[in-house]
């Protein structure tokens, strides 16, 4: 039976502060949600290769390091189990795309790219007969190379953290840096508070009170909180890079700014962009569905 296929998901301790991770802990419990046998494999056990003496050492230090700075692997709220050894027999395994190679020496490898693959490391080792999805189209890239690659998405809104609670004055620029900070900066960032190591209770509260919020990160999902909250939210351009390029599908740029100059789109089409992230919601279980789908389907002996 299809049910009977075990999915595990390799993901790095959750958190609310990286859009990545989050999906990659939710896909596990929709996964639950809906028959699947599902598991998270956190990102610093052990695998299947390597010095087992080494490896053991390499895992106790990770987890001493954990406690000490009181990370969790996963959210009580999400019904993501802890994988065992066991749960990999015959697994379908889920890699996001900064991962090379097959740690887990698994025989069915699915890749998701949350970004581009690449971007965040140099290494792209993938191997044959693996199954590809990415989360938007251009992280697709360069196009068709990974082959089969199909869209899986769904949306995680934090709607309770990131709302608009001022309707009134606002003054100020907020900036945003993460992936981008690398980036040649073009503004005076002591004119602005910079969100990037603030809890998402005092973003949402920098964003409450900021008439801008400048993005030098392209793909973050803060850009889109930010307009949620009320901001004027721009993405600063890259050279060369056209908006179309940059994000394709135009309902995807609802709401967000590229550049300064399109501001007034961006605002114009605010409340199509929040109809269609709550709408988008409704869809995340269908969506789920159609992935393990795919993923069976592809893998079928």
């Amino acid at each position: 039976m299809d049910k009977d296929r075990k999915f595990v998901i390799w993901a790095p301790s959750y958190t609310e502060r990286a859009g990545g991770v989050m999906v990659l802990h939710y896909l596990c419990h929709y996964l639950n949600s809906i028959g699947y046998r599902s598991t998270i494999w956190h990102s610093d056990m052990l695998t299947r290769s390597g010095n087992s003496w080494q490896r053991k050492v390499l895992y106790l230090l990770k987890k001493v390091n954990r406690i000490r700075k009181g990370i969790k692997r996963t959210s009580a709220s999400l019904n993501t189990p802890i994988a065992s050894h066991d749960d990999l027999n015959e697994a379908i395994v889920v890699y996001p795309e900064t991962i090379s190679g097959n740690p887990l020496r698994a025989s069915k490898v699915v890749r998701w790219f949350l970004h581009r693959p690449g971007y965040h490391n140099t290494r792209t080792n993938y191997g044959d007969n693996e199954r590809y999805f990415y989360y938007q189209v251009v992280f697709n890239y360069p196009p068709n190379k990974y082959h089969p690659c199909s869209e899986f998405r769904f949306s995680v809104l934090l709607e309770n953290t990131f709302k608009q609670t001022n309707f009134g004055e606002r003054k100020g620029t907020c900036f945003i840096l993460r992936k981008g900070r690398n980036r040649e900066i073009q503004h005076n960032l002591s004119d602005g508070i910079i969100i990037d190591h603030l809890t998402n209770e005092e973003i949402s509260e920098v964003f409450n009170k900021s008439e801008y919020c400048i993005s030098y990160d392209m793909y973050t999902f803060y850009s889109k909180y930010a307009a949620l909250c009320g901001c004027k939210s721009i993405v600063v351009p890259e050279a060369g890079l056209e908006k179309t390029v940059w994000q394709p599908r135009e309902e995807f740029r609802y709401g967000v700014a590229y550049g300064e100059e399109d501001l007034p789109w961006a605002l114009a089409t605010r409340s199509q962009m929040i109809s269609n992230m709550r709408a988008g919601q409704s869809n995340n279980l269908p969506s789920v569905r159609a992935f393990a789908k795919e993923c069976i389907d592809f893998f079928r002996d």
